[in-house]
């Protein structure tokens, strides 16, 4: 699998230890996150629907999935992680009309439920998702 757009020169083959890595099939785990053919992804849902929270507003229905690898790029050191991630945070501020989600947490933090990032409520409630286990 061969990705496009800034990372293309990267392929799914290339990345240590992927495939290697075992995620919980217990959804309400602060590990478990969605596998697309067997890479970790992490995805982000747009409606026309979110009015508040224009981050999350697309015209249209749409689907954003993302291979986890590019986040591992993106936050290589904990002060790289720590800043693109205040920086992120500061900017919902300045674009949605809500404050941020209560779902918008970090990976793997205790209470953390990445699902739960998958498609934010354009309310701050906290969304929950309707499986306990997802299995092929």
């Amino acid at each position: 699998m061969t990705t496009t757009g800034p990372f293309s020169n990267h392929s799914a083959r290339s990345i240590p230890n992927l495939g290697q890595q075992i995620f919980p099939k217990k959804i309400d785990c602060e590990k478990w996150c969605f596998c697309f053919k067997g890479i970790p992804t992490f995805t982000v849902v747009q409606t026309p629907a979110h009015q508040q929270r224009q981050s999350r507003y697309a015209p249209n229905l749409r689907v954003i999935i993302r291979p986890k690898w590019v986040f591992d790029v993106l936050f290589s050191t904990p002060e790289k992680r720590h800043g693109a991630m205040s920086t992120v945070r500061e900017l919902l501020k300045d674009y949605d009309s809500i404050p941020l989600s209560p779902d918008l947490k970090n990976y793997g933090e205790e209470g953390s439920r990445e699902s739960q990032q998958y498609f934010l409520l354009d309310e701050n409630t906290l969304a929950v998702c309707p499986h306990r286990t997802l299995t092929a």
